[in-house]
């Protein structure tokens, strides 16, 4: 079963510690299992980068170009949340 692509958001905005960040990580993680799955089945997924490269290289390119976060308010976040941002846009960003 995906996950509600506004409560992933909403357990990313949450992320303040460790415990959470480990709660934002299993949902992503669901939502990654459910994207592989409509992905087999030959229908399209949320998720733009379905291998672990393009993952990571959609991930690197949103810390280069948002200086990981800095652009997009996240300075002052904690390091918890700014990892988990890193790691979300992975799915996301091309």
């Amino acid at each position: 079963m995906a996950v509600n692509p506004m409560d992933l958001h909403e357990r990313l905005q949450a992320v303040h510690d460790q415990q959470s960040f480990l709660v934002f990580v299993r949902a992503l993680l669901q939502d990654r299992h459910a994207a592989s799955d409509l992905e087999r089945a030959g229908a399209p997924s949320d998720w733009a980068n379905s291998s672990l490269a393009d993952f990571l290289e959609g991930a690197l390119a949103w810390a280069e170009d948002s200086e990981f976060g800095d652009r997009q308010n996240l300075a002052e976040a904690n390091p918890w949340q700014r990892f988990a941002a890193f790691l979300y846009c992975g799915k996301l960003y091309e």
